[in-house]
């Protein structure tokens, strides 16, 4: 039987031992989740780069380094600032009690907007959509990782976490009536050759989010991508 499971983080707190017990389980096997045993190629969104010129159709695609999960984790040393100072949530899908995959987010990301200590990345990733939110006076979450195991691919286990994560900031925000919309961001990686994943976008807008293809984001992230799903109470 498949559940999925949330492991939340209080700002400023460290956690509990038996939920470091399941992180740990997914820093000790972050390659199984998040790297492929030989390289997928994938499609690349055909642009005429300002530097590089014309774009490849097909690339390869990159492994995930593990310090993009353990930045937003207590307990290991290496929590960067300021994401100890929001809350942020793991969770889990397991069948038969075997974790398969996870997803990781930050909430309220608007309460760290001008935060000294975030880095070009982040104050990138995030600006590029919290004037928007903060003028329909939405929440800002971002999904800042999701992982498969390599041989549960192709299950929609990205999918049901993604869905667990929409019912999770409903029911966590929308008990405030003035509260209108909420808006989950996310970032994807760009391929080895930096360029823009283009199957990979193609996934998350088969998911409801809005991929932003020339945003620019590409040339100061290596081809890395940034999208948006919005949720509005009406349609709830």
């Amino acid at each position: 039987m498949s559940e999925i499971l949330k492991f939340a983080i209080q700002a400023n707190s460290e956690i509990s031992a038996t939920d470091m017990a399941s992180v740990d389980f997914i820093l000790e096997n972050f390659a199984q989740f998040c790297h492929s045993n030989t390289p997928k190629k994938v499609n690349v969104h055909p642009q005429n780069h300002i530097f590089r010129g014309k774009s490849p159709n097909e690339d390869y695609t990159t492994n995930i380094p593990i310090d993009a999960l353990v930045r937003y984790i207590p307990n290991t040393g290496k929590i960067e600032s300021p994401f100890n100072e929001i809350e942020r949530a793991m969770f889990f899908y397991t069948n038969g009690g075997v974790c398969s995959g996870f997803l990781f987010v930050t909430y309220n990301i608007e309460s760290i907007e001008n935060h000294k200590n975030l880095n070009p990345y982040d104050l990138a990733k995030y600006g590029s959509y919290l004037n928007a939110t903060k003028q329909i006076k939405a929440p800002l979450l971002w999904i800042e990782l999701v992982c498969v195991k390599q041989e549960s691919r192709g299950q929609n286990i990205a999918e049901k976490l993604i869905d667990t994560l929409k019912k999770d900031a409903i029911d966590k925000y929308f008990t405030n009536k003035e509260t209108q919309y909420i808006v989950i961001g996310i970032d994807i990686a760009g391929t080895k050759n930096n360029w823009m994943n283009q199957s990979l976008s193609n996934f998350y807008e088969k998911l409801g989010f809005k991929m932003s293809i020339n945003s620019g984001f590409d040339i100061i992230t290596s081809g890395g991508q940034i999208g948006y799903l919005q949720i509005k109470r009406t349609d709830i």
